[in-house]
């Protein structure tokens, strides 16, 4: 499986892209640092229906995707 992964990457020029990633949203700069959009404060239920929030996840880096499926 590594191996086909690995020979996909490098046909298809992922392995040589240094492309950076988008920054959405309005970026400001205070004091000379770089403000970054933030998520709002949440409090969720996953699928084990327990409750997360923001202070779980507070020091820590992660992709936020809210979306909502009724299947």
């Amino acid at each position: 499986m590594g191996i086909l992964l690995a020979c996909w990457m490098a046909a298809c020029g992922h392995a040589k892209q240094n492309k950076a990633l988008p920054i959405l949203g309005a970026t400001q700069i205070v004091n000379g640092d770089v403000l970054h959009h933030r998520v709002a404060h949440f409090r969720l239920q996953n699928q084990d229906s327990l409750w997360v929030s923001y202070h779980d996840l507070r020091d820590k880096v992660y992709v936020a995707n809210f979306f909502f499926a009724s299947c």
